[in-house]
């Protein structure tokens, strides 16, 4: 899946992969997170304000989100988040779009 932030590619990851990537390489909040299918379908856009960099900052909040597809599944967070994603068996997934 190819990651952008504020409309620029960021990195390509494979299923199942984790990555922590720093927001403020991209300049100033808002940032707006997308996550795209080799095909270039956009699987999920997930967007981060100011508000939220200021409750991380204060220690009082974390944001995240998430898309179910056929495919598996995409999860963004932005801080800590303590839940812990389903595993998903990888081969038994049809390809996503």
């Amino acid at each position: 899946m190819a990651i952008h932030v504020n409309t620029l590619w960021v990195g390509t990851y494979a299923p199942g992969a984790s990555a922590d990537l720093p927001l403020t390489r991209h300049g100033a909040p808002p940032y707006l997170i997308t996550v795209k299918s080799p095909s270039g379908i956009s699987l999920i856009d997930f967007q981060v304000t100011a508000e939220d960099i200021k409750a991380l900052a204060d220690g009082s909040g974390a944001v995240s989100g998430s898309s179910g597809l056929p495919c598996g599944a995409v999860r963004l967070s932005v801080g800590e988040i303590d839940e812990v994603p389903p595993e998903v068996v990888l081969g038994d997934l049809p390809p996503c779009p």
